[in-house]
């Protein structure tokens, strides 16, 4: 294990999957505790949790939505409460959609604005 981050405490947002849980993994084995987010699967965010406590790491995997603001409350809260404090947050999640923009719904177009705006 690398020292650089022994102590410190990191939000990761979506941070269960491709370069979150990359970035998950890194902040881990740098000495962080790692509070990350999952929208849809539970499972792999679980992996995750087993995968850094079976190296002697510390994280906690959330269902939140990065585009609910009291889901976003919810991670920080969670954080400091659990840790006491929070030194590192990387705004990891978002979303895109590739086609014409008058192809989107207000439905699609606001989700996207939520998780990728609101979000950070």
């Amino acid at each position: 294990m690398d020292s650089q981050a022994e102590g410190k405490v990191a939000i990761v947002t979506g941070g269960s999957r491709g370069i979150g849980r990359a970035i998950t993994l890194k902040l881990s084995d740098m000495g962080a505790s790692v509070v990350f987010n999952y929208l849809n699967d539970k499972e792999s965010a679980e992996k995750l949790v087993e995968d850094i406590g079976s190296k002697g790491g510390n994280a906690i995997a959330l269902k939140a939505d990065m585009g609910v603001v009291s889901d976003i409350e919810k991670m920080f809260g969670v954080a400091v409460s659990t840790y006491g404090r929070l030194d590192f947050l990387v705004n990891n999640a978002g979303i895109a959609t590739y086609r014409k923009i008058e192809d989107f719904t207000e439905e699609e177009f606001d989700r996207i604005c939520n998780i990728n705006l609101k979000g950070v």
